[in-house]
């Protein structure tokens, strides 16, 4: 345990005394459910399909990047590809 942990529990305890140290906020993971839960179906689907297709570029682009090499003078050099 660290010290910090300690340091926290003894601010929490000084303002609020034993019931301050009960109360457990929830986890990024808890408060993100909840917003999820908040919107509206329609909502919801909307933003899973803009989170799918900013996934779907960042691939893209993470695909592109790997290939691409920096050269000396801190340009970035973009491969050739083949033409058919």
């Amino acid at each position: 345990m660290s010290g910090y942990t300690l340091v926290g529990w003894l601010s929490k305890f000084n303002k609020g005394g034993k019931d301050a140290l009960a109360i457990k906020q929830p986890s990024p993971r808890e408060q993100f459910k909840s917003i999820m839960k908040r919107l509206p179906k329609e909502e919801c689907e909307k933003e899973n399909e803009r989170l799918r297709k900013e996934n779907e570029r960042l691939r893209a682009e993470n695909l592109l990047l790997k290939r691409c090499t920096l050269t000396r003078d801190g340009t970035i050099s973009m491969p050739h590809t083949r033409e058919a």
